[in-house]
């Protein structure tokens, strides 16, 4: 069974609701340049215009929340937060219910990205406190527990990064995360959690245990990954039977165990894994825990839930800045090719563009695209052809009545289905460059004809600056129009089908 398929299915079907307990952070980037050595330390000297980020996302257990902002989720996070963190979580797509703080900041964590190669970082700053007192977890307590009582969500992860939301030390207060689940499990809502360290016996009656390969060697002292998911499920199982453990092992595997014994995901039995060029692992954990989570709410069971993980984590470490993935990046192949404009924000790849009817595809178009994919790849090693297909009205309104022959998701379709083409868009011509506006690609790539004479004559050249208008060599006497006409002229008989 085609399990991503079926998640992206039941994902427009129903709305699921999620709760998230856990550490909040902002994620912080900074633009730099570097280009020598301190005289005084052997230390990269980092330059940069502004001391402020461009960008501030969420990080921790509110990136968790933020990966599910593209799915049919509605997304609750409960977490300690300062003033500031909360402004900016308030304006993404999930609910805050926060305990601010008076007396610290959440942690921030300040990465900085060479300002001439966006994928490269180049060092990063956490600036942290540990901040969790056992006022504050009592407070949150108090707002979770309502919360669960009149809203029964379909879900609760809680994710811990050792922040101060979870304690480890009894000695004044229990364990926050066994009274977390325990009213959970009186409201008979499931709870995923995803752990940093502590001892087990805090998360002991959670319906589903995700650490990574370091965190599971960490709780039983072995790398051995049968006897790791046999120790942790006898020290969580106690008497509630139905506990299970998946165990994310980077880009290797995923395994885990369940009522019918250990299991085992490779890379190599998936079918929907993307190609992966660069890899930004940044949050790919808590991609890989919020799709485990909504899936398990819709009913897969782990094993099948990790496999809608997996090839989420997959896709989402091809792009940066905690950039949340949509659900029809699941699927793989050509439809997986087919996209909007806003889905490239963000992205951690460099892109070539070049746009037509493509109507009737013959050689001249193959070549282009081609032509356009091996001048990205020369400049930027990497880089991805994006190729904007011209809508119905527009090709009516430019090649006149009769025109097109093939239905725009007939035309992104074919386009999508070769090779060199890594994404396919839609556009009206009239809205072109605004949508070379957003997506600022590095070149845009034409076959110069009656039409392109001159850098002047492509739409978007002023985007992207002189030197980035790529020309490819016209094939002469290869058009959709030609085509079309000698179809026309010969008057050609076909035969019907039988």
């Amino acid at each position: 069974m085609d399990y991503c398929a079926d998640f992206v299915v039941k994902d427009q079907e129903k709305k699921v609701v999620v709760g998230i307990v856990g550490d909040a952070m902002l994620d912080e980037y900074y633009r730099i340049d570097s280009e020598r050595i301190s005289p005084e330390y052997p230390i990269p000297v980092e330059v940069s215009e502004s001391d402020e980020p461009f960008l501030t996302m969420p990080g921790g257990a509110a990136n968790v929340a933020h990966q599910m902002q593209n799915c049919n989720a509605y997304v609750s996070l409960f977490c300690l937060a300062d003033l500031d963190a909360k402004q900016v979580f308030d304006k993404f797509g999930f609910h805050t219910h926060a305990v601010i703080m008076s007396d610290a900041d959440i942690p921030r964590k300040k990465r900085y990205c060479h300002k001439r190669f966006p994928a490269a970082y180049l060092s990063r700053r956490d600036v942290e406190k540990y901040h969790g007192t056992k006022e504050y977890r009592t407070e949150l307590y108090s707002i979770f527990k309502e919360w669960v009582k009149s809203v029964r969500p379909d879900v609760v992860i809680m994710t811990d990064y050792n922040k101060g939301v979870f304690n480890y030390d009894t000695s004044e207060e229990g364990y926050l995360a066994r009274r977390l689940i325990n009213i959970c499990r009186q409201c008979k809502v499931p709870v995923v959690v995803d752990p940093k360290s502590g001892p087990l016996e805090q998360w002991r009656g959670c319906t589903l245990f995700k650490p990574n390969r370091t965190e599971a060697t960490a709780f039983t002292g072995t790398d051995e990954w049968k006897d790791q998911l046999v120790y942790i499920h006898n020290a969580l199982v106690g008497r509630h039977r139905n506990h299970q453990v998946v165990i994310t092992r980077g880009g290797e595997s995923v395994v885990g165990y369940d009522d019918t014994g250990p299991w085992e995901i490779t890379a190599q039995s998936l079918s929907h894994l993307p190609d992966i060029d660069e890899q930004s692992v940044i949050g790919a954990g808590d991609c890989f825990v919020s799709f485990l989570a909504m899936a398990y709410a819709r009913g897969f069971k782990p094993s099948q839930a990790a496999v809608v993980a997996y090839v989420a984590g997959a896709n989402y470490i091809q792009q940066r800045h905690n950039q949340a993935i949509y659900p029809r990046q699941l699927l793989g192949g050509t439809k997986s090719k087919i996209i909007r404009p806003i889905e490239l924000d963000g992205r951690n790849f460099n892109i070539a563009w070049t746009n037509g009817a493509f109507d009737l595809v013959h050689p001249g178009h193959v070549s282009t695209l081609q032509h356009a994919k091996d001048a990205i790849k020369k400049r930027h090693p990497g880089g991805k052809l994006v190729v904007g297909v011209d809508s119905d009205q527009s090709v009516r309104k430019l090649k006149g009545r009769g025109r097109p022959i093939n239905p725009l998701a007939d035309r992104m379709e074919v386009i999508a289905a070769l090779g060199c083409v890594d994404y396919v868009v839609s556009f009206h011509t009239d809205g072109l460059y605004q949508i070379l506006k957003n997506v600022k690609p590095d070149i845009i790539v034409k076959a110069k004809g009656k039409e392109y004479l001159k850098n002047e004559d492509v739409v978007g050249h002023d985007i992207v600056g002189p030197d980035n208008v790529v020309w490819a060599p016209l094939l002469e006497n290869r058009s959709s129009t030609r085509i079309m006409e000698i179809i026309c002229t010969t008057n050609l008989q076909i035969e019907p089908e039988k």
